[in-house]
């Protein structure tokens, strides 16, 4: 994280804390709308700030995984360092 520091993440509202959740190495990071696109070791991803219960979250990966019996290119969510697909900060 050698461009990212906790004075540059300030400026998103955002904390060094949460990305030790994942198992990524974030490079850069920027906004775009309501979203953050992450440049990291293992591509760029997506952070969106969601106020969905956790029972919906879960909802929506059963959703995803149907859709990837039948369709390859579908996104994936990322799952944090305990396995979960959310992350509460």
């Amino acid at each position: 994280m050698d461009k990212l520091n906790k004075n540059y993440l300030k400026k998103y509202n955002l904390s060094l804390d949460l990305f030790d959740q994942y198992d990524i190495k974030v490079k850069d990071i920027y906004p775009i709308r309501n979203v953050y696109i992450i440049d990291t070791d293992k591509g760029k991803k997506i952070l969106k700030k969601v106020n969905y219960t956790i029972e919906e979250l879960k909802f929506i990966q059963e959703i995803i995984d149907y859709i990837k019996i039948k369709f390859q290119r579908i996104m994936e969510l990322e799952k944090n360092l305990q396995g979960d697909i959310y992350t509460i900060y």
